[in-house]
């Protein structure tokens, strides 16, 4: 077998593999009908209890090799298995200009508020704001939390 007999029987089976599954039509076929993320919780894993205790099950995009990183492993092509996490963009010129996102919450704390506040925001690339300056975290709170010994 050459190098383009190779190429040639992974594009056929690829097609045989992808038709199969979305249909015959590869202009209705989605990366994120395949390529998923779950947000799993770390006391009970797995996709079903993500849905209870966790994030739950998302279509995703990116690769291991793009900006919106959603990488897997070889075994298991759609299903992601590490993902960055942040998403951080700043304005170097304004340090109040700054957009980013973790993908689930601010907390791991189970039925916190917080726990997925910020994954819808993750989810649909929507800017999430981060103030710095005294001055831009006065006009944005929504609460206070304060700790006092």
């Amino acid at each position: 077998e050459t190098r383009e007999d190779l190429f040639r029987l992974a594009g056929h089976d690829a097609l045989s593999e992808l038709t199969s599954q979305y249909g015959p039509d590869p202009s209705a076929w989605r990366w994120g009908d395949a390529h998923t993320i779950t947000f799993k919780h770390p006391l009970i894993p797995g996709k079903w209890a993500a849905d209870w205790l966790g994030g739950g099950t998302h279509p995703v995009s990116g690769s291991g090799e793009t900006l919106n990183r959603a990488a897997y492993t070889y075994g298991k092509p759609y299903e992601t298995t590490f993902f960055s996490s942040m998403r951080f963009v700043a304005d170097l010129s304004d340090p109040d200009k700054v957009v980013a996102h973790i993908p689930g919450g601010a907390t791991e704390r189970l039925f916190n508020p917080h726990m997925k506040n910020q994954l819808p925001a993750w989810l649909d690339g929507r800017p999430q704001y981060w103030w710095f300056s005294d001055a831009a975290i006065e006009q944005h709170i929504q609460s206070e939390l304060r700790l006092t010994p």
